[in-house]
């Protein structure tokens, strides 16, 4: 028999988007065997969108005026499904029709892989495959030193055991550094195998509203929250591997945003991830090469890069 799947929409304010989220979950080639919307405490007209499903999907309201927040919001979500595998799907996100046949049936084909995932592609104010994704995982592997490197997955594209997810204890609601979403496949990668499908079965919407869009400090927020798993893996027993593991990959990805925001001249983000990285023995040796760099003022950068020709 089939595994169960659950699919688990986290909605705040996304009136604009969530029709069309709802709408490509219905149309799977794979049915799921629930969708449930989880509203935030939204004001936009949301909930409205939600009931005009009727008993085709369910809807949790938050329990919370002000909202709760996105790791909660999810958790509540999961607490409330039924199935063995749950399919995160945000509101302003979209599946192919066969996101759940061919992403879920990784997990149906290999029973030591807890999580597994397609590829994306962006749309919206930026219309381009998604950088950083990696060819097929078939059979499973172990992601932790991938995702510690560079952003791979993100909820929608992927689809999670409830045991995996009940291992972890779901979701971070403490929300550290707003890093829920990576905190949680991160914790995950610590305790199971990763599948991919190589093939694009997401489109991943990119919008102002969205809290990935918020530039310097999102990116900021990822090396702080790297910074927060290493400490704890070095106290952890029997985690001095992943820990060693975890400390190169997390200072090759902060090398690399050095080298490319210099690279582009971004001299306002450089600044602010000096000022970070000299005050962490982690990234502190990796910057200091950048120290200068990032004093010099934009005309002098402009001289020297007419000068170089």
């Amino acid at each position: 028999m089939s595994s169960t799947i659950s699919v688990v929409i986290p909605c705040y304010n996304a009136a604009a988007f969530l029709r069309e989220a709802i709408d490509s979950a219905l149309a799977q080639t794979r049915q799921a065997d629930e969708i449930i919307v989880v509203d935030d405490a939204s004001t936009d007209g949301s909930v409205d969108v939600a009931l005009s499903y009727g008993d085709r999907i369910r809807l949790l309201r938050s329990p919370n005026a002000k909202g709760t927040g996105h790791g909660a919001t999810a958790n509540r979500g999961v607490m409330a499904s039924q199935g063995d595998y749950i399919a995160f799907l945000h509101a302003d996100d979209i599946w192919m029709p066969q996101h759940l046949e061919k992403v879920a049936g990784l997990l149906d084909q290999w029973p030591e892989a807890g999580v597994a995932f397609g590829r994306m592609k962006r749309f919206g104010s930026s219309d381009d495959d998604f950088p950083y994704n990696p060819p097929a995982w078939n059979p499973p592997q172990d992601a932790f030193a991938t995702i510690m490197r560079t952003t791979v997955l993100m909820p929608s594209c992927a689809v999670v055991r409830r045991t995996t997810a009940a291992e972890i204890g779901g979701f971070d609601e403490g929300r550290p550094f707003l890093t829920d979403d990576f905190d949680f496949f991160v914790r995950c990668s610590l305790r199971c195998k990763f599948a991919a499908w190589p093939e694009q079965t997401v489109r991943y919407r990119v919008h102002g509203a969205q809290c990935s869009s918020s530039g310097d400090e999102t990116l900021l927020n990822g090396f702080r929250y790297r910074v927060r798993l290493l400490d704890e893996l070095s106290v952890r027993p029997g985690m001095q591997e992943r820990w060693s593991i975890g400390q190169d990959r997390a200072l090759r990805r902060w090398e690399e945003w050095l080298e490319t925001t210099w690279r582009t001249r971004d001299l306002g983000r450089l600044r602010k991830l000096v000022q970070y990285g000299m005050g962490q023995p982690l990234y502190r040796a990796a910057t200091r090469p950048y120290v200068l760099k990032s004093r010099l003022p934009e005309w002098a950068v402009r001289l020297r890069d007419r000068w170089r020709g």
